[in-house]
């Protein structure tokens, strides 16, 4: 088998380029980031760097004003993958200058972006009441994970049928028209919401009467979704090829699936908060609970409410068999029982984040253990019976 080619990424802590670095190098490529000193004392792409160390890759020192440093990482590699973002997209003609004196690179690649938010402005969350469409909102458009768009991209670095080409990532599932992704979201939030259809006239106003970024992402949204630029051509196979069927072996991810990854857990591990008999002090925690699962569900958030009971790392032994205010391990002559001791309580000993993969949405997800912790662990730790005091328990 023929060594993969090295690989450098250009503008690697960008929105798409650390996913990019990050496939690069699962995938075995010798894989090179470029990355400006500056950037180092940045706290959030410090910590990236060093995620990228912790897969093997090489950090380089360089910018794209400083031709020799980009001339000098050039020649390390076979493959130069630009990421940079569109205040510097003009500037990779220095990148070409650097590349033709380097002289060693196989293939310049250029990454692309995908929306992932219905094309809303200002906003960073889909939206939950109402809704701007623009034009008739029948024009079909693309959306593509950032994960999935490395993937294909790293695939394409030494497969000779790309060469000179344009990889399309028309991938078929992924295909929708505005009407179509509106409606697919509100199954997935279980009510309609309130639409607002933009005309071309006016988005073309808006366009001209906004300041940047804004004049730039309503151009963009006038062209996918008016102008339907995403789908409105056939391939050209003299140009161009299609990722899903060059590499059908790929499972990328579904808009559908995308849209079904958004879920929220709240912080309830511990008793259903619905089905408690809990006094003060406990109580208030337990209504506070409450209060946030009735506005996740009046909200329409999909959600999975985890309720584990007992951690029996915690509870077992240092509560359930240890005298309140005594030290936290198991008793060995005296235990006291609450109420008459009767009733089942549930001590998890399994890691329970494990089956949060597993859970569907809208649901309450109980976790429990065929079999009763609290006595068995009685019995392992004690070979002597113990002496028993009950607590009654009060009439309510």
């Amino acid at each position: 088998m023929a060594a993969k080619s090295r690989i450098l990424i250009i503008g690697g802590t960008g929105i798409i380029g650390k996913f990019i670095v990050e496939a690069s190098a699962k995938a075995g490529h010798p894989t090179y980031v470029l990355v400006r000193k500056s950037t180092l004392s940045n706290p959030d792409k410090g910590k990236l760097i060093e995620n990228f160390k912790n897969l093997g890759v090489a950090i380089l020192h360089g910018d794209l004003d400083d031709h020799e440093s980009m001339v000098n990482a050039i020649k390390q590699v076979d493959v130069v993958i630009s990421t940079v973002g569109p205040p510097q997209l003009a500037e990779q003609v220095k990148i070409i200058a650097a590349i033709k004196e380097a002289g060693s690179v196989k293939k310049l690649g250029k990454g692309q972006k995908s929306p992932n938010k219905l094309a809303q402005m200002e906003t960073t969350a889909p939206p939950r009441d109402k809704v701007r469409i623009f034009g008739d909102g029948n024009a079909k458009a693309i959306f593509n994970t950032e994960e999935d768009i490395a993937t294909y991209t790293i695939r394409a670095v030494d497969d000779p049928r790309t060469l000179n080409k344009i990889l399309y990532l028309s991938l078929p599932k992924n295909i929708y028209s505005f009407n179509e992704l509106v409606a697919l979201w509100e199954k997935k939030i279980g009510k309609p919401l309130e639409k607002i259809y933009v005309p071309e006239e006016q988005i073309l106003k808006e366009i001209k009467e906004s300041q940047f970024p804004l004049n730039v992402f309503l151009a963009l949204n006038h062209s996918v979704f008016v102008k339907g630029d995403h789908t409105n051509f056939a391939i050209e196979p003299s140009v161009a090829v299609e990722a899903s069927e060059l590499y059908p072996d790929v499972k990328y991810t579904t808009v559908e699936e995308y849209l079904h990854q958004l879920r929220f857990i709240p912080s309830e591990f511990g008793s259903d908060v619905d089905h408690t008999h809990v006094v003060e002090p406990a109580k208030s925690g337990f209504d506070t609970k409450v209060q946030i699962r009735r506005t996740v569900e009046a909200e329409g958030i999909p959600y999975t409410s985890v309720s584990c009971n007992y951690f029996a790392g915690y509870f077992l032994p240092a509560t359930a068999l240890s005298e309140p205010g005594a030290s936290t391990a198991a008793l060995r002559d005296e235990i006291i029982i609450f109420g008459d001791g009767n009733f089942k309580g549930i001590a998890e000993e399994i890691p329970y984040y494990s089956f949060l993969q597993q859970f569907s949405t809208w649901k309450i997800h109980y976790l429990r253990l065929p079999m009763s912790l609290l006595l068995l662990f009685g019995r392992r730790r004690s070979a002597n019976p113990l002496r028993k005091s009950i607590f009654p328990r009060t009439k309510s």
